[in-house]
């Protein structure tokens, strides 16, 4: 085979390939709305001192953690699995907030329950808004700055599990509000150069703390999650 001549016909066929791609991206549909990166706590390290079995285990359980808490809101969905990490997305901020409030607990919870030095059990989260274009591919996925931007937001490893970009709580801050008897959120802190890698414009972030004490005993809010869920739903 010649190389040369091999690889000259498959740039010929990304050149044009190319140019379609340009000129879909215009009619590609738009869509704005609140995104969560959720992810499992030190994956690649238990897979590593645990073997591939366990970390399979502990992976699904994560993911059969976040359907089970999406499953009552119809408004949240599900975009993609990555890893052990989820991108969620939803038109409300407060149901979404909600969920992550709620898989945080459920987290600990199961944490405290079946976990241990060898087993740890925690997620981490990042929340942030802004438009994107839908790709028409076999499963729904979305690109876009505000996507790119939280992805880098996520990578902050905070005393906090829940990060939130500063212009989605600045917002919503009256929303935020209503939970303050359960949660505490920082000042806005500016995301290191360092994470940023290449991104246009400066971007803040603030820190949210979960008290699940109190938590476990707030009776507001939660409306999708207040309806039994049907065991036709569940089938």
């Amino acid at each position: 085979m010649n190389v040369s001549l091999y690889s000259t016909r498959i740039l010929a066929k990304l050149m044009h390939l190319t140019e379609q791609f340009e000129n879909a991206y215009e009619n590609l549909p738009e869509y704005t709305g609140y995104w969560a990166f959720i992810d499992l706590k030190d994956s690649s390290n238990f897979r590593i001192s645990h073997g591939p079995k366990e970390g399979y285990v502990r992976g699904e359980t994560f993911f059969s953690l976040v359907k089970e808490t999406i499953s009552s809101c119809g408004d949240i969905r599900l975009i993609k699995e990555i890893g052990d990490e989820v991108l969620l997305s939803c038109p409300e901020i407060r149901y979404l907030f909600e969920s992550v409030l709620i898989i945080s607990f459920a987290a600990d919870s199961y944490a405290f329950t079946v976990g241990s030095d060898n087993y740890p059990f925690g997620v981490r989260c990042a929340i942030g808004f802004g438009p994107t274009k839908r790709l028409i591919r076999d499963h729904d996925d979305f690109i876009g700055t505000s996507i790119d931007r939280l992805s880098r937001i996520k990578t902050i490893r905070d005393s906090s599990d829940i990060i939130i970009q500063d212009n989605v709580f600045l917002e919503n801050s009256q929303i935020f509000d209503e939970y303050k008897e359960c949660i505490t959120i920082s000042e806005a802190k500016m995301l290191p150069s360092s994470l940023t890698k290449g991104l246009l414009g400066t971007t803040y972030y603030r820190e949210i703390s979960v008290d699940h004490k109190k938590l476990s005993s707030f009776k507001n809010y939660f409306v999708p999650w207040k309806t039994p869920v049907s065991t036709e739903k569940n089938s």
